[in-house]
């Protein structure tokens, strides 16, 4: 089924919607978190670019399905607006026509990260990860600070390259 066509999802109204929200987003990021485990246990180096490789063909499908380009204009766009959804707390600090900066307060994967062990490890791939994208479409992403760092907030910085 299409991201595009329309579901019909029960929502329990005895269950507050934001503990609702709250487990799936759990349960969301645990299911990343014991695959990239799983992964890596068992393959190493590979299993990290299994993960890595997976990750960014579920995003572009995702993409693709919302009828998103992909483009700095875009990135800018998307970091402009409150994310409510996974859990974030984002900031925009500037923006500039061909750059901006955002902070996050609050990452809900290292959050669950910790509880697996694995803070540092899943910073390093995710973050790693969203720079890879973000350069491969038109931005140069650089991370000017990391709360798993023992930073006060995560600083993204992104110019626009093409």
């Amino acid at each position: 089924m299409a991201l595009s066509e329309k579901r019909h999802i029960n929502i329990d109204k005895g269950i507050p919607i934001e503990k609702q929200i709250d487990f799936l987003r759990k349960g969301f990021i645990d299911r990343e978190l014991i695959t990239y485990k799983i992964l890596k246990e068992k393959l190493g180096e590979k299993g990290e670019d299994l993960f890595r490789f997976i990750k960014e063909n579920l995003m572009l499908q995702d993409v693709k399905e919302l009828g998103i380009k992909l483009d700095f204009e875009e990135i800018k766009r998307q970091a402009g607006e409150p994310e409510k959804i996974m859990g974030y707390r984002v900031e925009g600090d500037y923006e500039k026509p061909d750059e901006f900066q955002v902070s996050f307060f609050d990452c809900p994967y290292l959050e669950r990260a910790k509880q697996h062990g694995m803070e540092k490890e899943i910073c390093r791939l995710i973050c790693g990860w969203e720079v890879e994208q973000v350069n491969s479409m038109g931005g140069e992403m650089k991370i000017l600070s990391k709360i798993s760092d023992g930073a006060e907030k995560c600083t993204m910085r992104v110019r626009k390259t093409k």
